[in-house]
């Protein structure tokens, strides 16, 4: 198959200090991994949408992650990462197939919570919401959230981090 990496453009608004290139490393990996899994017969399709294509990601703080997610998804609480899936990538001029919004500090007290580093807590947030841009949902059933687990398990132990779902 002729895989093709996912373009990355990656914009911080608060003082957290975080590396562009592990960033985008971490979202183009979880791209290739979903394209290595598709069937065959979905992978011409998954090029034509996604080849090219560009992953926007946002550092923010909590009155920014709180505010998204009491307009997007009815919860007006800040959360971690919140991710935004494009249906119509091709016709934006800047190709974008998603945007991806992160909250260093709620990343970083999770990561005290868990016992791992925030470098591990915040790669499992990257590719969790790179999942979400390509169409992997944990909400649908159980099948779909333990096989969104596993490839990010599998990402995060290939790129030397922390796994998030098995010890």
């Amino acid at each position: 198959m002729d895989e093709s990496l996912i373009n990355c453009k990656v914009e911080n608004f608060t003082r957290a200090r975080i590396s562009t290139r592990g960033v985008c490393n971490l979202v183009q990996e979880a791209g290739l991994r979903v394209q290595r899994e598709l069937p065959t017969s979905s992978t011409k399709a998954w090029q034509k949408q996604y080849r090219d294509g560009c992953i926007f990601v946002f550092f923010v703080g909590k009155v920014e992650s709180r505010a998204l997610n009491n307009k997007f998804r009815n919860q007006d609480t800040a959360t971690d990462v919140i991710s935004f899936e494009y249906e119509d990538s091709l016709n934006d001029p800047e190709h974008r197939v998603g945007e991806i919004v992160v909250c260093p500090i709620l990343i970083k007290k999770q990561a005290k919570v868990r016992g791992v580093r925030f470098e591990d807590e915040l790669a499992h947030a990257l590719i969790h919401g790179t999942m979400h841009v390509f169409g992997h949902h944990h909400e649908k059933n159980e099948k779909e959230t333990r096989w969104v687990h596993n490839q990010e398990d599998f990402i995060l132990h290939k790129l030397g981090y922390k796994t998030a779902h098995t010890p």
